[in-house]
């Protein structure tokens, strides 16, 4: 019965992380290609590209209209960045939601998988997302005259909260590493 659940719960997780990874796709592609509708401007505001926005620019339809290549490619990149360890995520997690419809729970396959997913979130919390912020910057602010231009990044709450749960996932990938090799040698001890 136990397994059942599980299968029933892994095949609805892969259905959520394939809209997901499809919604990603969309939220890079769809604000740079279609800057001035609603729904570019919306999925922009997801990416905070709106806090740039607010500090460098009044009216984002007349910046969005006027945009050179350049800045529309820094944007791009600034977006890529933001969503890229989300996609590795999904691929991670989906890989982790097929060994469980297959029956692998515990094995060392999925705990390196948990470790990798933390030492991926950790790596964006301390260098994508001040990355993403430095091409949204230059984005923002490359149509401006020489001297009017900005390379800017932070450090928020969001980001200590990221490395927080970052190390937990390390943590809980690093223990269940620890129980597989137990339990294998538990397996040949007689």
């Amino acid at each position: 019965m136990n397994n059942q659940k599980l299968i029933s719960a892994s095949k609805t997780m892969q259905l959520v992380l394939w809209v997901m990874l499809v919604a990603l796709f969309l939220m890079v592609i769809i604000p740079w290609a279609f800057p001035t509708t609603g729904l570019g401007k919306f999925l922009l505001s997801i990416q905070n590209f709106n806090n740039f926005m607010d500090t460098y620019h009044k009216n984002i339809d007349d910046f969005m209209s006027n945009l050179r290549p350049i800045s529309r490619l820094f944007g791009i990149i600034a977006s890529i960045i933001t969503v890229l360890p989300l996609v590795i995520g999904i691929k991670i997690m989906l890989n982790v939601a097929d060994n469980y419809k297959n029956g692998q729970v515990f094995t060392l396959n999925n705990a390196k998988s948990y470790r990798l997913l933390g030492v991926i979130y950790l790596i964006e919390a301390l260098l994508l997302k001040p990355l993403s912020d430095i091409f949204f910057t230059l984005c923002a602010t490359f149509n401006n005259p020489v001297g009017q231009r900005t390379i800017a990044f932070g450090f928020t709450l969001g980001n200590m909260t990221a490395i927080f749960f970052a190390i937990i996932l390390i943590m809980i990938g690093h223990v269940m590493v620890v129980g597989q090799k137990m339990n294998e040698e538990q397996q040949f001890t007689v």
